[in-house]
């Protein structure tokens, strides 16, 4: 009696098929690791620039809509304050209230005198602004996880934070 066995192409393609999903099985960590990372780094730099921006933006509009003689130093400080957390609310209006309620919270704001051609004669007001995301690696956008032989991707820094400088003649 004659028994019908399958080609041998055939069983070898049987035999071959679960090796596949083994072998992907093993791979799939590390690409969504590395996936994962790109995504969560390329955020927090575009937070990063974000917040360079913002600055930038709240020093551009404290030079442009604040005249310090109409004030004293106090009030010259308080009007500029002011005025660029308007600024950096409108420029990073893209996250939530939350995040900017935080953000605007931790602005700093520094106001001296600029030496000018440095012999003594003052030259106008330097505004220095910082914009300060604290604990942001406690709460980022993207949460971390941990990925086994690689440790906490992304792995963050505590604060993030932008600062601009303008001069106001």
């Amino acid at each position: 009696m004659l028994t019908r066995t399958a080609p041998p192409k055939r069983r070898k393609a049987a035999k071959a098929r679960g090796a596949a999903a083994i072998e992907f099985a093993f791979i799939f960590p590390l690409f969504f690791a590395i996936l994962y990372a790109t995504v969560s780094y390329s955020l927090t730099l575009l937070l990063q620039m974000g917040l360079s921006n913002a600055a930038a933006d709240g020093a551009r509009t404290a030079i442009q809509l604040v005249d310090p003689l109409q004030f004293n130093q106090t009030g010259f400080n308080e009007a500029t304050k002011q005025r660029i957390s308007q600024a950096v609310k409108a420029s990073l209006g893209w996250l939530s209230k939350a995040q900017v309620a935080a953000i605007v919270a931790n602005i700093k704001v520094t106001t001296s005198p600029d030496p000018g051609n440095g012999v003594g004669s003052l030259d106008g007001v330097r505004i220095n602004v910082q914009v300060l995301w604290k604990n942001y690696s406690s709460t980022p956008l993207i949460p971390s996880i941990d990925v086994p032989l690689v440790g906490k991707v992304p792995a963050l820094p505590q604060d993030l934070s932008g600062s601009a400088s303008m001069l106001l003649r």
